[in-house]
C-alpha cells in the first residue's frame, strides 16, 4: 500500500524499519504517563520530510507488565504521543503547537547551519550577495 503526501504529491518512503513508538496516557493531574509500546516503520515524504509511523499491528508490551520498563529501554522508542482524543485541551494545543513551531525553527537553523559549512568547504562566500 502507497501513503502519498498530501502536501507535495509524493509518496511517503520507508526511512527505517523497526522503530519502537510509545503511546502515553494523561493522569488526573493533567500530566501523562507511560502506556503502551508499539513497533512500526518511520515513513518519510522525499518531497517535504513529513514523517509518519505505520503501526505494525497491536502493542508489543502494555504498562502494568512487569518488563515494560525493561522494555522500553531496550526498544528506546523514538516519540511518545499523548493524546488519547479524550477532552480538548486548549492550553495543551497551544503548548503542543509551540513546541512544533520550535522543533521546525530548530530544522531550518540546523539546516542553514550544514548550508554555511557546506558552502566554506567548498570555498564559496554566502554572505555576499551575487558572489560567483
Amino acid at each position: 500500500m502507497k501513503f502519498p503526501c498530501p502536501r507535495c504529491r509524493r509518496f511517503y518512503r520507508v526511512k527505517t524499519q523497526g522503530v519502537a513508538w510509545e503511546e502515553g496516557r494523561p493522569l488526573n493531574d493533567g500530566t501523562w504517563t507511560s502506556y503502551k509500546l508499539f513497533m512500526g516503520d518511520l515513513l518519510e515524504c522525499e518531497g517535504c520530510g513529513s514523517q509518519m509511523i505505520l503501526p505494525a499491528r497491536g502493542p508489543f508490551a502494555e504498562h502494568y507488565q512487569p518488563d515494560y520498563e525493561a522494555l522500553k529501554t531496550a526498544h528506546a522508542p523514538i516519540v511518545r504521543v499523548d493524546d488519547c482524543g479524550g477532552t480538548w485541551d486548549p492550553d495543551r494545543a497551544l503548548q503542543l503547537q509551540q513546541a512544533n513551531a520550535e522543533q521546525g525553527l530548530q530544522r531550518i537553523s540546523d539546516s542553514l547551519d550544514a548550508l554555511r559549512a557546506a558552502a566554506d568547504a567548498a570555498g564559496f562566500d554566502i554572505t555576499r550577495p551575487g558572489h560567483d
